[in-house]
C-alpha cells in the first residue's frame, strides 16, 4: 500500500506541476487565454484547499457547487468571447458537473471510476488551454488596417503614367 501512496503523491504533483506550467503559458495569450487559466487555477486549488480543510463525506456538496461554479464562468466566457476552444472547455467542465452529480442518482457507480473520469477530464481541459495558448503563439501577427495601404491606392502609387 505504501507504493501506491507513493504513486498517489506523484500524480498529484506531476498534474498541479501541468497545471501551473500550462497556466503560465496561458498568461502569455490574450485576455480569454488569462480568464481561462485564471478559472483553472481557482479549480485546481480550490480542490486541494478543500480536501485539506474539509473531510471526504460533506465535502462533495461543495465540490459539486464549486463545478457548477466554474461552470458558469466558462459559460460567461462562452458567451463573450466566440472561440472554439473556450466553448470546449465549457462542454468538459460541464461533463465533470455532470459526473460530480451522478453519484446522486446511481450510488452504485464507483467513486474510483468517477474520479478516473473527471481526472481524464480536468487533463482533456488542460491540453486544450495549451492547444489555445500554444495556437496564440504560432499565429502570426497581422498589420492592423489602419497601417496597411489599400490595394487601389497600392497599384496606384507604383504605376508611372506617361503623357
Amino acid at each position: 500500500m505504501q507504493v501506491l501512496s507513493a504513486f498517489d503523491h506523484l500524480y498529484e504533483i506531476i498534474g498541479l506541476a501541468a497545471v501551473v506550467l500550462a497556466c503560465g503559458l496561458a498568461f502569455a495569450g490574450r485576455i480569454q487565454e488569462r480568464l481561462a487559466a485564471g478559472l483553472l487555477l481557482l479549480d485546481v486549488f480550490s480542490i486541494a484547499l478543500l480536501a485539506w480543510v474539509i473531510p471526504l463525506d460533506p465535502r462533495l456538496p461543495v465540490m459539486e457547487l464549486k463545478a457548477m461554479l466554474i461552470l458558469a464562468g466558462y459559460a460567461a466566457m462562452t458567451v463573450r468571447y466566440s472561440d472554439r476552444w473556450i466553448i470546449a472547455l465549457c462542454g468538459l467542465q460541464g461533463f465533470a458537473v455532470l459526473l460530480h452529480l451522478s453519484h446522486l442518482l446511481d450510488v452504485s457507480i464507483p467513486r474510483s471510476v468517477n474520479g478516473l473520469m473527471l481526472n481524464l477530464t480536468g487533463w482533456a481541459m488542460i491540453i486544450t488551454l495549451v492547444g489555445a495558448a500554444l495556437a496564440r503563439l504560432v499565429q502570426p501577427r497581422s498589420i492592423p488596417w489602419e497601417g496597411r495601404i489599400p490595394p487601389t491606392d497600392q497599384a496606384d502609387s507604383t504605376v508611372q503614367r506617361e503623357g
